[in-house]
């Protein structure tokens, strides 16, 4: 049962990490084109504007 929930805690926090790297990449996005074309096969980006 331990190690179930530290698993789940586990994905969790990597998942959390994920999210909060691909906002970063689309703020960025805006200004420098790198972070765009290195994202762009792991998620859908949104063309600025």
């Amino acid at each position: 049962m331990g190690g179930l929930l530290r698993y789940l805690a586990i994905v969790a926090i990597v998942m959390f990490v994920l999210l909060s790297r691909d906002k970063l990449a689309e703020w960025f996005s805006g200004s420098d084109s790198r972070f765009t074309s290195h994202t762009d096969g792991m998620h859908m980006v949104r063309p600025p504007g």
